[in-house]
């Protein structure tokens, strides 16, 4: 946190995530998400206790809807999967039983043709953003370890994809802890 005092009344100007792609108006439409985005969570912590997890997720997530030079990169292209929004690269460690770390997270993957009105915008930032919050430990140790965890829970597991579409690794679990601090209290579509 750039000001452990009051990180919502003294920001940091330079802000916290930067493209490293892009179109100028790929760019734009997410400088317009993320700034919509922001004023969904301003609003969500004003309601929270300051002490709360889901307020210091928030917090998090807040500082990285900034626009500047931070950690959390952002690239266009194609996500992969015709029904996701977005992808955020994860680096897993399984271990073994209940025993995962996350060793790394990379840039978030937006992909503008999935992103076709500001509903799809919420839930793609709320999803590949509260992923970012979470595995790089961000929105706290217990919520990464939480994140982790669940990684061991989908590990050789595959879920249903949609209609006309092989079965793929299972991130259901991983999508759970992301749903509950960032996509229920922002009120936007749950990722599965």
């Amino acid at each position: 946190m750039w000001n452990k005092n009051n990180p919502l009344q003294y920001s940091d100007p330079s802000g916290y995530y930067t493209f490293d792609n892009g179109t100028s108006d790929q760019q734009k439409q997410f400088d317009a998400a993320a700034k919509a985005m922001d004023k969904r969570v301003l609003s969500k912590m004003s309601t929270l206790k300051k002490t709360s997890t889901e307020y210091k997720a928030l917090a998090a997530f807040h500082e990285d809807l900034q626009k500047g030079s931070g950690n959390w990169h952002i690239r266009f292209g194609s996500s992969g999967d015709p029904q996701a929004g977005g992808y955020t690269n994860v680096n897993t460690v399984i271990r073994g039983e209940h025993n995962s770390t996350i060793a790394g997270v990379g840039a978030t993957v937006i992909d503008t043709t999935r992103n076709n009105n500001a509903s799809d915008w919420a839930a793609t930032l709320a999803q590949e953003g509260g992923i970012f919050e979470v595995a790089s430990g961000r929105a706290g140790a217990a919520a990464k370890r939480d994140f982790a965890e669940a990684s061991w829970m989908d590990y050789g597991n595959t879920e249903y994809r949609g209609p006309n579409m092989p079965p793929g690794p299972s991130d259901m679990a991983r999508d759970n802890v992301v749903n509950a601090l960032y996509n229920i209290p922002l009120g936007v579509p749950q990722d599965y």
